[in-house]
């Protein structure tokens, strides 16, 4: 992971090229840089017990990092997307809602 700094005032912003991982440093954001183009193609924001709150998901960045979410409720793909998760009061992940970005 590398360090870019601080995301204003709202903790550290770590960069890298492998996916969000499940469990990160508390209060901080994670960006996954696409190996080739280096845009943004992910980024997940933790919680102070370095848990997942929401993951937003780009439709863009080389064909390997480009990925749609099929919404059940909709029957649509959707492209650009936002995991939003939910957990229990024992801190238990217990589901996730997702919804369209733009």
């Amino acid at each position: 992971r590398e360090d870019k700094g601080d995301s204003g005032g709202k903790g550290k912003t770590n960069r890298g090229k492998a996916r969000p991982p499940k469990q990160g440093e508390p209060n901080s954001t994670y960006e996954q840089i696409d190996n080739e183009t280096g845009e943004v193609v992910s980024r997940a924001k933790y919680d102070k017990n370095g848990r997942p709150i929401s993951r937003e998901d780009y439709y863009r960045g080389s064909e390997n990092n480009r990925h749609e979410h099929f919404d059940k409720r909709t029957g649509e793909y959707l492209q650009d997307h936002k995991h939003i998760y939910k957990y229990n009061d024992k801190g238990q992940r217990i589901g996730e809602d997702v919804v369209k970005l733009r």
